[in-house]
């Protein structure tokens, strides 16, 4: 299909042709210009892991601001933070 594309015949030509949507023609001519190939994507695996660990590191990094600006105080000594 996407050799066909890439002779001359148009996307909605290749479709009609190998009997699949225009839209599909559409995706694998694209995924054969970004990559190179039409090998599908990876499926499956943990694909939350990353997220869970960024938005955790996102938390511990707004708890660590707040707990900063608590502790500072115009001058002043630097306070102990309230719960420690």
């Amino acid at each position: 299909m996407v050799a066909a594309v890439e002779g001359g015949v148009s996307r909605r030509q290749a479709a009609e042709r190998f009997g699949v949507s225009i839209a599909s023609a559409v995706r694998w001519c694209a995924r054969v210009q970004e990559t190179g190939s039409v090998a599908p994507k990876p499926r499956g695996g943990d694909t939350l892991s990353a997220r869970v660990e960024a938005q955790g590191e996102c938390q511990e990094f707004r708890v660590g601001a707040v707990m900063m600006d608590l502790m500072e105080v115009p001058d002043g000594p630097t306070q102990s933070p309230p719960y420690s």
